[in-house]
């Protein structure tokens, strides 16, 4: 009841003379949602008109669609301005700068995607729209994954990726949305207890790298790949008897791990920094016996 009379306060004492006193040229995009009572109220990106109201104390009045809310923290509401808001967007879009407003990771996946979706339809002719929206293809993936606990099909992801392909044919970042979509529309939510079902994605994948060689994310796909000849050999030791009816045996679970073995020495040399770490830690982890399906004990 408490929580109820405050929001029905908050939102009474948003109305004249307030109103009135809002300049519908002063415009904001919101970056952080406010907290009403117990309620979150706006959307990241969301555009919306401003007055200030203190200050001295960092106090500003928002209207949100019809609503007024009085008496807000100001760093909620960027001014803007189409050189400064969209530079600034892209910052808290790279996680280089400004503070997160939740430790919930959903929270937090679903902010970074309204952010750059408002943002994509706020400035479609900024110099920057390309990189908005291969934002948005990001953090679509990252909020769905996280928001299905991986139990999705990825279709409004897919529909961004498409959309990017389609709209920027040689954009800056159509390698990765490339793999992205191919990722996607090979995805699993479980392998099971059969070697043929990570064996039938990486022929995909090896596809991939052969329909686009000069790709600069190939190595990111060599890692994925060496990553499904372990699932692989996994489902045929942990689970023999099921894939010894369909002709997985020892004789494969050695080729499997020398295979993903090759990839990792391969990548020894890596001019990605990133790359040559993680077949390094991932050969060790191997090497050592750690699994990475079955009961993941990789270090």
């Amino acid at each position: 009841m408490k929580h109820t009379v405050a929001l029905i306060l908050t939102v009474l004492t948003c109305f004249d003379p307030l109103q009135s006193q809002v300049d519908p040229q002063n415009k904001g995009i919101l970056i952080f949602p406010f907290r009403v009572g117990q309620e979150d109220v706006g959307e990241p990106g969301q555009l919306v008109y401003y007055v200030v109201t203190d200050s001295a104390r960092h106090k500003i009045s928002v209207r949100l669609d019809t609503t007024l809310y009085a008496n807000q923290p100001d760093y909620h509401v960027l001014p803007y301005d189409t050189t400064f808001t969209p530079a600034r967007i892209l910052l808290y879009l790279l996680r280089n700068s400004g503070p997160t407003w939740s430790h919930d990771i959903l929270i937090e996946a679903r902010s970074h995607y309204l952010l750059a979706k408002h943002t994509c339809s706020l400035f479609p002719n900024h110099s920057l729209y390309e990189t908005f929206f291969s934002f948005l293809c990001k953090y679509s993936e990252e909020y769905e994954r996280i928001s299905s606990d991986g139990k999705t099909r990825f279709a409004e992801t897919l529909n961004f990726v498409d959309q990017y392909l389609q709209t920027f044919p040689d954009g800056n970042s159509r390698d990765e949305i490339q793999w992205q979509s191919t990722r996607l529309r090979t995805h699993m939510y479980e392998y099971g207890e059969h070697a043929s079902a990570p064996l039938a994605q990486l022929k995909v994948y090896e596809k991939f790298l052969l329909d686009h060689p000069r790709s600069t994310v190939k190595e990111s796909v060599r890692l994925e790949i060496a990553k499904l000849y372990r699932i692989a050999a996994e489902c045929i030791q942990f689970f023999p008897e099921e894939n010894e009816s369909r002709g997985f045996t020892s004789k494969e679970y050695n080729e499997y791990r020398a295979k993903a073995r090759a990839i990792y020495n391969l990548l020894f040399n890596s001019g990605d920094i990133k790359a040559r770490a993680t077949a390094r830690v991932s050969l060790y982890n191997l090497e050592h016996g750690r699994t990475i399906y079955v009961g993941g004990t990789e270090w």
